[in-house]
């Protein structure tokens, strides 16, 4: 059995024919509240958020979480993501309470 070696000559740079562009740095657009259950896919986020928390080492902080909706499965994100059909975007204000609905107790 003989072996071929093929030749692709001399290696030039061209133009390319396409380009690939980045995602504009804008979040994903927000969906509709009132189609989904929102309170579970709140909570869901909750629990992956407060999950990489009781867990990760470092100190950068994610903007959000995807969550895949039929997986009931999710990420935390740093950067603003490129989501699939079944995943919605979860900016950090949708999972961490405000302090303006914080119960407090009144001193009389």
């Amino acid at each position: 059995m003989e072996s071929t070696v093929y030749s692709a000559g001399s290696i030039t740079s061209s133009k390319p024919s396409f380009e690939i562009t980045l995602p504009e740095k804008s979040p994903p657009q927000d969906f509709p509240w009132d189609k989904i259950n929102s309170i579970l896919l709140i909570e869901l986020g909750r629990r992956i958020y407060f999950n990489y928390l009781s867990r990760a080492s470092t100190e950068i902080n994610p903007i959000g979480v995807v969550v895949n909706i039929f997986e009931r499965k999710g990420n935390v994100v740093f950067r603003i993501p490129i989501l699939l059909p079944n995943e919605k975007f979860l900016h950090l204000k949708h999972l961490i309470p405000s302090k303006r609905f914080k119960k407090t107790k009144k001193r009389i």
